[in-house]
């Protein structure tokens, strides 16, 4: 037990290590004068930007990408991580509850139960982010943080950049749209089409944080509805 939650702390740590990382690429990003997550690197005449290291600013906006998917993976391996931590306090649970009935007929039973329970509450406090938590509630309190889908473009004046998506947005859910039916993308494009000139709810995941808006797809200078592309995970 003590090596799993060990495990479980360098996990947090590497987790934590990798939300600052992309935040301090944001903030370097959004400084005066910079284009921002997805803002043009190009002039009006269509040459890169020369007031800008167009390179860094690629780069920090990759890395921030890949961050994201480390992100994910990472939440994964907490979540198996706990279930293994739960199975083993369970067990504990159930020996002790076993020994204590036999000296105390079942008196330290209940105990043991709480203890159990406690070490859960205590697990997903740890690893669970409030802001998170918060936004889930708020969009109806039954969508689960699985993305399906990373935002890998946004275009400038676009409904979703007027929305605030960014790159490297994780999507969790558009609309009724939400991961585990293998077509998520699919229901995306009906709820696009269903849904013009229409607020339809969204959650985003963004460095570890459940980000929720309202998006409206409606027609604009560009193409699609949307203005941005999103790249199955």
């Amino acid at each position: 037990m003590e090596a799993l939650k060990a495990e479980l702390q360098k996990l947090q740590a590497q987790r934590s290590a990798i939300e600052a990382d992309i935040s301090l690429r944001s903030e370097r990003l959004n400084e005066p004068g910079q284009p921002g997550i997805s803002g043009s690197l190009l002039d009006k005449e269509g040459f890169p930007r020369s007031d800008i290291d167009v390179a860094a600013v690629r780069s920090d906006r990759n890395a921030i990408i890949r961050l994201a998917n480390d992100h994910k993976q990472i939440n994964s391996q907490l979540e198996q991580l706990l279930h293994k931590i739960h199975a083993l306090a369970r067990e504990s649970g159930a020996v002790a509850a076993g020994s204590s009935q036999h000296v105390s007929n079942g008196a330290a039973a209940p105990a043991a139960a709480h203890s159990t329970a406690a070490d859960q509450q205590e697990d997903q406090e740890m690893t669970q982010a409030p802001a998170a938590a918060a936004a889930v509630a708020a969009a109806g309190g039954d969508v689960a943080l699985r993305p399906f889908a990373v935002v890998d473009e946004v275009a400038e004046g676009s409904p979703a950049a007027a929305a605030g998506i960014q790159l490297g947005d994780q999507l969790c859910r558009f609309g009724a749209a939400v991961a585990g039916s293998g077509s998520e993308l699919q229901q995306v494009a009906q709820e696009l089409q269903g849904h013009e000139d229409q607020e339809v709810p969204v959650v985003f995941l963004r460095a570890g944080q459940a980000v929720q808006m309202q998006l409206t797809p409606r027609k604009w200078a560009g193409r699609g509805l949307l203005g941005c592309h999103l790249r199955p995970l």
